[in-house]
């Protein structure tokens, strides 16, 4: 049986904010559109493990990595999730393509989606440029 790539059916009540999810993604790249203070980053911090739902399900792959009933939470490190942040949370020292790279080895090889991702996002110009050498 093929799993979705990523299950999310889960909630929290987090600063005032009720955020309930439940979405199934296919693999490869998905935005999130939508107005200020309505729940992306949310979602995001629940899926990279940055935050814990109050309740229900995040499954990647069909692997469980959140489970209120199962009492499971698989910790950010071992979810293996890229995150950018929208603010100036960037190491400076370190150019574009490190700074994406972060959490992974430097002696490993590139990630096979690195280069899909760094197309469709049109910054390849952009990675051996220093944070402060690009605009927002």
């Amino acid at each position: 049986m093929q799993h979705p790539f990523l299950e999310i059916s889960a909630g929290i009540t987090y600063h005032g904010f009720q955020g309930h999810y439940s979405l199934e993604l296919p693999p490869g790249i998905t935005g999130l559109i939508g107005p200020s203070g309505h729940g992306k980053s949310t979602l995001l911090h629940l899926v990279a493990g940055f935050q814990k739902p109050d309740y229900g399900t995040i499954r990647h792959r069909g692997i469980t990595w959140f489970s209120d009933s199962n009492k499971c939470s698989l910790p950010p490190e071992q979810r293996k999730v890229g995150y950018v942040f929208q603010s100036g949370r960037l190491f400076p020292h370190l150019n574009v393509q490190r700074n994406l790279l972060f959490g992974v080895a430097s002696d490993q090889q590139l990630p096979p989606e690195f280069d899909e991702v760094v197309d469709a996002l049109q910054i390849r110009p952009l990675l051996h440029k220093k944070i402060q050498q690009c605009s927002g």
